[in-house]
C-alpha cells in the first residue's frame, strides 16, 4: 500500500515536470512568457528555477529516460497479444521432360500462392513475468526522475546562492579596502607628527595591499559561479535578488530527527528507485527461469497455392486451426547460465539497496543536524558582528588618541569583516540544509523554493 501511494505522488510529480509546457503545473508557468533568447536583467529564486526547467540538460535527460522506459510496458504487452504473419510467393517455372521410348514434354507455367497466419499466446510464463517487470522498471525510471526535479531545485538554490556569497564577499572585499585604507591615511598623518613609527605604516601597507588582492579576488569568483549558474539556466540574469538581512530561523517541523528519518526511509525517491531495481532484478530471475517451462499456444493457418504443370494446373486452399505446445529439452545449458547470472544480479541490487538505505539515512541525519546548527551557528555569529563592530571603533577610537597600535585596529578590522562574511555563508548554508533535509526525506517540493523566494528583496 505504502508503495502504490508513493507511486501515484511519483506518477503526479513525472506528469508535472514533462514536456510539453501544457503539462506544466502552474508554478513553474509564472515568468515563462520570457523567451530564452531575451535578456532577464533581473531574476529571484524562482525566476532563475523557472529558467533551469527548460533549459538544465540533466532534467532532460532525465525526462527523455523516463519517457523510453515508458515504451518498456506496451513491449511486452506485445508479446502477449495476437501475432499475425502474411507470406506470399510467385514463381515462373520452364520445364522439359525427355522420356527414353516416349519423346519429351516441355512447357512454361507459372505458380503463386499465398499464406495467412495467426498465434496467440495462451500462456507463456517468461512474457507475463516481463510484463510485470516492466511495470518496476517504469516505477524505477520514474522515481530517478523525481529525484533528479528535486536534485534540480537544491542545485539551483545553491547556484544562486554561491554567486550571491561570492558578491557579498566583493562587497565586504571593498568595504575592507576603504577601511584599511582610512587607517593607512591616519597612519600616515602619526607618523608625520612623530606620533607613531614607520613600522605602524608599512603593516597598514602591507594590510592594504592584501586587501586590494582579495577585492580582486573575489571578483573572480563571482564571474567563476556566475558561469556556473549558467551551465544550469543556459542564460545569466544580469542581477540577483539579494538575501534580506534578517531571515526567519526556523527550526525543522517536526523538531525529532527519528521522525525525519522514517519519513526517508519510506519515501526518498533514490531509495524509492533502488526498491523497484530490486523488484525488477528480482523478476528477472523468474523469468530468465521460464526458459524450462512449456508454451502453449493457440495457431490458425490459411493458404491457398496455384501451381501450373505440363499437365495442367493444380490449386490447393488449405486451411488449419489448433493448440501448439512447446516444450523445451536443452538449450546447451544457457538458461541455467543466464538464471545464475540473473541471481548473482539480484544480490547486487539488494546490496545496492542496502546500501542506499543507509546513505538515505546518513543524509537525513546529517541534514538535520547542519540545520540545527546552522540556526546556532547565525545567531551566534550575528551577536559577533556586533562585538566585532564595537572593538573595531574601539580600537579606532584608541589609535588616535595613542592608546591602541595599527596593529590593533586592523586586527579589529580583519576580525570584523571576516565576521561578516561568515555570517552571509552561514545564512546561505542555513537555506540550503533546509532544501537538503526535504530531500534526503523525498519531501522537497518547488513550493518550498517559493517559501525561501518570499526572504528575497
Amino acid at each position: 500500500m505504502r508503495i502504490a501511494a508513493t507511486m501515484t505522488a511519483l506518477r503526479h510529480l513525472a506528469t508535472s515536470i514533462m514536456s510539453p509546457t501544457a503539462r506544466v503545473p502552474a508554478i513553474l508557468l509564472l515568468g515563462l512568457s520570457i523567451s530564452a533568447g531575451e535578456p532577464l536583467y533581473a531574476a529571484d529564486l524562482l525566476d532563475v528555477y523557472q529558467l533551469a526547467v527548460r533549459q538544465d540538460a540533466r532534467l532532460k535527460a532525465a525526462q527523455a529516460g523516463f519517457q523510453a522506459s515508458e515504451e518498456l510496458r506496451p513491449q511486452a504487452l506485445s508479446a502477449l497479444l495476437p501475432q499475425v504473419s502474411g507470406n506470399a510467393q510467385y514463381s515462373r517455372e520452364n520445364l522439359e521432360i525427355n522420356t527414353q521410348g516416349f519423346g519429351s514434354e516441355s512447357g512454361t507455367f507459372n505458380s503463386r500462392g499465398y499464406s495467412l497466419r495467426l498465434d496467440q499466446v495462451i500462456y507463456n510464463h517468461g512474457s507475463i513475468v516481463r510484463l510485470r517487470q516492466s511495470s518496476a522498471r517504469i516505477a524505477r525510471a520514474r522515481a530517478r526522475l523525481g529525484a533528479v526535479a528535486q536534485a534540480l531545485i537544491v542545485r539551483v538554490s545553491e547556484a544562486y546562492f554561491n554567486v550571491l556569497a561570492a558578491e557579498d564577499n566583493v562587497r565586504f572585499a571593498v568595504a575592507e579596502k576603504k577601511a584599511i585604507y582610512r587607517q593607512l591615511e591616519q597612519a600616515r598623518q602619526q607618523f608625520q607628527v612623530g606620533m607613531i613609527a614607520i613600522t605602524d605604516v608599512k603593516q597598514a601597507r602591507a594590510a592594504y595591499d592584501l586587501a586590494v588582492a582579495q577585492q580582486v579576488s573575489a571578483a573572480n569568483r563571482v564571474a567563476v559561479r556566475r558561469e556556473a549558474l549558467l551551465v544550469i539556466t543556459g542564460q545569466l540574469p544580469a542581477r540577483l535578488a539579494q538575501v534580506q538581512r534578517r531571515i526567519p530561523l526556523i527550526t525543522p517541523k517536526p523538531a525529532d530527527i527519528s521522525q525525519w528519518v522514517a519519513t526517508a526511509i519510506r519515501q526518498n525517491l533514490q531509495l524509492i528507485a533502488a526498491q523497484f531495481a530490486t523488484e525488477a532484478a528480482s523478476l528477472e530471475v523468474s523469468r530468465r527461469r521460464a526458459g524450462h517451462y512449456p508454451t502453449l499456444g493457440l495457431f490458425a493457418e490459411m493458404s491457398n497455392q496455384d501451381t501450373g504443370g505440363i499437365f495442367g494446373a493444380q490449386e490447393t486452399d488449405d486451411e488449419m486451426i489448433g493448440i501448439e505446445v512447446n516444450v523445451p529439452l536443452y538449450s546447451g545449458g544457457f538458461v541455467s547460465s543466464a538464471t545464475q547470472q540473473a541471481s548473482y544480479l539480484f544480490a547486487q541490487a539488494q546490496q545496492l539497496q542496502a546500501q542506499q538505505r543507509r546513505e538515505t539515512v546518513r543524509q537525513t541525519r546529517a541534514a538535520y543536524l547542519n540545520v540545527m546548527a546552522g540556526i546556532s551557528r547565525v545567531k551566534a555569529l550575528r551577536q559577533a558582528l556586533v562585538s566585532n563592530r564595537a572593538a573595531a571603533n574601539a580600537a579606532r577610537i584608541g589609535f588616535k588618541v595613542g592608546t591602541r597600535t595599527s596593529v590593533d585596529v586592523l586586527v579589529a578590522l580583519r576580525d570584523m569583516f571576516r565576521t561578516q562574511r561568515d555570517l552571509a555563508s552561514a545564512r546561505y548554508r542555513y537555506l540550503l540544509n533546509t532544501l537538503r533535509l526535504k530531500q534526503a526525506a523525498g519531501t522537497l517540493m518547488v513550493d518550498d523554493l517559493s517559501v525561501l523566494n518570499t526572504w528575497l528583496g
